[in-house]
């Protein structure tokens, strides 16, 4: 059923999205049709043949490896933008399927709780519209979510050095994906440290899980960075010579380009963060109706409550092991949230890229397990009210958000 919901609120957005309203596929098309061709990253020299167009070229293909495959028998047809528009919503997927297994583990003793995490993910507005246009962001949210999976099972049930490679390597792919997704290595580091003293495993093994974890994620996607810092004299990840590709588009002033979004130091960064993460559409510039943010926020306060109130009080029920597990989780948790978002203050910070509050999908399920965790702290009554609301404004939002800019549009645009 979830999966069914999953399609039937993306799919509109899908087939009714035009072009200009996806923000850079185009972009994204030239890297996606240019995978599907030749099957491997394009040179500088092919880039810089390309244009502007090809912004995205110095940056790994591995994100659009779904759109390729997708798209690969429609490369001389008009429905190539389609299908590979198709590759994003199956990329997206395995967050759903994963969110439902998370919910399972972390609200064991509220059903209610396990099944809204899963729903939440399916609602989310900013998660609908991005799911259903070609990028990359859909098959980060995946690998990120399973890597976070695994070290929560890492920390729960025994710890092994096989089990540190296996995070490794899917957090590599992710990588491979999207490079935002690396803010997730300190977080898994301390899941490996945390599995070892809750297991009460020797130092030698922690170091041992460590190194099999760190190694695996190297050898898997180092490769490609090794490539990069050749290909283009020096810039690993690439993003620097995506940003003198993109910057050439702006306008300048005094030699320097003009800066198409706010500073860190202003309220306008923080709202616009904000505002990204749970439904701002086409390029940035299609808002939700304002009440919808109000909503968000009054529940993200009243969650930070219950997270505070929670930490003060203990499940009489569990055990010592078990109340130990429980905190490292969160404690996990509360890592990813935070180092993804000091990621996203450092990257606008330094130029490279704006607020974009979509970058935090690496850790969208731990932000909206955190969420669901501090209404749990306002007791059980006013946990269903504060959890359903938050359902209803997400659907309400996507709906509205839809019908009030796309109805009746089409992806042929």
């Amino acid at each position: 059923m979830l999966s069914i919901g999953y399609f039937a609120l993306r799919l509109p957005w899908l087939f009714s999205l035009p072009l200009m309203e996806a923000p850079d596929e185009a972009n994204h098309l030239w890297v996606t049709q240019f995978l599907a061709q030749h099957w491997r990253a394009a040179s500088w020299t092919e880039i810089s043949q390309a244009g502007s167009i090809a912004v995205y070229g110095p940056l790994s293909p591995f994100g659009y490896l779904p759109n390729a495959i997708f798209a690969y028998s429609f490369l001389d047809s008009e429905n190539f933008r389609l299908a590979s528009r198709l590759g994003t919503l199956f990329a997206g997927l395995p967050t759903l399927l994963i969110a439902l297994a998370l919910g399972r583990t972390l609200f064991a003793r509220s059903a209610f709780l396990a099944v809204m995490l899963p729903l939440l993910v399916m609602v989310h507005p900013q998660l609908i519209f991005t799911q259903s246009y070609t990028n990359t962001d859909a098959l980060v949210t995946s690998l990120s979510s399973l890597a976070i999976y695994l070290s929560i099972e890492l920390i729960n049930k025994r710890a092994s050095s096989l089990k540190s490679a296996l995070i490794g390597l899917v957090l590599a792919l992710a990588a491979l994906a999207k490079s935002n997704s690396l803010c997730l290595v300190p977080a898994v580091a301390f899941a490996i440290w945390s599995a070892c003293q809750i297991q009460t495993l020797p130092i030698r093994q922690f170091w041992k899980m460590l190194a099999s974890f760190a190694l695996t994620l190297a050898a898997s996607c180092g490769w490609f960075f090794v490539r990069n810092y050749f290909e283009f004299g020096g810039d690993i990840l690439g993003s620097k010579t995506m940003y003198k590709i993109w910057e050439k588009s702006l306008e300048h002033k005094d030699g320097k380009a003009i800066l198409p979004w706010p500073a860190v130091t202003k309220l306008a960064w923080w709202r616009f963060v904000f505002f990204d993460f749970w439904g701002l559409f086409g390029f940035m510039n299609r808002y939700l109706w304002r009440p919808f943010y109000f909503v968000f926020l009054g529940l993200c306060v009243t969650a930070g409550v219950g997270n505070w109130l929670s930490s003060k009080n203990s499940s009489p029920d569990s055990t010592e092991i078990e109340q130990k597990k429980e905190t490292a989780i969160w404690r996990f948790l509360i890592m990813c949230a935070a180092i993804n978002f000091l990621a996203v203050f450092y990257v606008t910070a330094s130029g490279l890229s704006g607020p974009h509050g979509r970058y935090l999908f690496p850790s969208e399920l731990p932000l909206l397990a955190l969420i669901l965790r501090g209404f749990s702290g306002l007791g059980e009554q006013r946990q269903k009210y504060c959890a359903l609301l938050l359902l209803a404004t997400c659907l309400l939002a996507s709906c509205t958000g839809f019908s009030t800019y796309y109805l009746g549009h089409s992806w042929r645009q």
